[in-house]
């Protein structure tokens, strides 16, 4: 396999996790906002609900933007200093976006339980 097949088919894997992975932000964000008012009182709090939104919503837009230049890059034989030190606080942001908003969603979980 020569380089120009392997720097493609390592763009379509980056751009296929930023897919998946906008995918899930964006559904985790519909549920949260859909359920939080049957799930959450007032008297409870929902700090950590908005701050899972505020991860999930960051996320989503550091993927998207990720894909954006995904995008721009598909037939180039290698990719540019530029495009990787923008591609990797995508690949950091929205990965550590989304675990973390899942971890706000479980701590207001335990605090709604316990």
């Amino acid at each position: 396999m020569d380089i120009e097949n392997q720097m493609a088919a390592f763009i379509d894997g980056l751009f296929d996790y930023f897919k998946h992975l906008s995918t899930l932000n964006s559904g985790a964000i519909l549920i949260v906002l859909a359920l939080a008012d049957r799930f959450a009182s007032p008297a409870e709090g929902l700090q950590a609900l908005y701050a899972a939104v505020f991860a999930f919503c960051g996320a989503l837009i550091a993927s998207v933007f990720s894909m954006a230049i995904l995008v721009f890059n598909r037939g180039r034989a290698t990719l540019s200093d530029a495009t990787t030190h923008l591609l990797a606080p995508g690949l950091a942001i929205s990965g550590i976006g989304f675990c973390g908003g899942i971890l706000l969603i479980g701590f207001h979980t335990l605090n709604v339980a316990g």
